[in-house]
């Protein structure tokens, strides 16, 4: 298995983001750069929750096809992004838990192991956002307007899964 402790004290790896104390995860969304997939799926089966299903978007298709062939895991759906529109760089996490609620999470790191080992500079976790209901004002967005920017980025990506508000 990949999973090393974390070396530094107060620092976070990425299994700690899996971890049920943030809430029972009911699955997540990663959009990478650069993935590794036997690395993060071991991550996920590290806390328990590799029966969930994942989405991950970016990462070589080709490094995906090869892992499934050797690992079955039909809780795994991947999306190779559009490259025509520029490069590809986003670190992003969207958490869905059991109750409907989602924590958006953004990284510094892609998804293997050397860069959370010793490349993580930064990482921002949003707060639990409960699903909205009639009386949410301003359509459930904050004074900065992140949650319309964020719908606007994931539609962007073209990709079906991501176009549902």
């Amino acid at each position: 298995m990949y999973f090393k402790p974390t070396q530094r004290e107060n620092s976070i790896h990425f299994s700690d983001l899996l971890c049920p104390s943030l809430e029972k995860l009911k699955g997540t969304l990663q959009i990478n750069y650069k993935v590794d997939f036997e690395w993060l799926i071991n991550q996920y089966q590290f806390k328990h929750v590799d029966s969930l299903p994942i989405t991950i978007v970016g990462g070589d298709g080709s490094l995906f096809e090869e892992y499934m062939k050797e690992n079955f895991s039909p809780q795994i759906t991947h999306y190779s992004p559009n490259m025509e529109r520029g490069l590809h760089h986003t670190k992003i996490g969207i958490h869905l838990y059991d109750d409907d609620s989602l924590r958006v999470i953004v990284s510094t790191a892609n998804l293997y192991q050397e860069d959370w080992d010793t490349r993580n500079q930064a990482l921002w976790l949003s707060p639990r956002c409960p699903p909205m209901n009639d009386d949410s004002t301003n359509n459930g967005d904050s004074p900065t307007g992140f949650k319309n920017q964020l719908l606007k980025y994931l539609k962007a990506y073209d990709i079906e899964c991501l176009n549902r508000g």
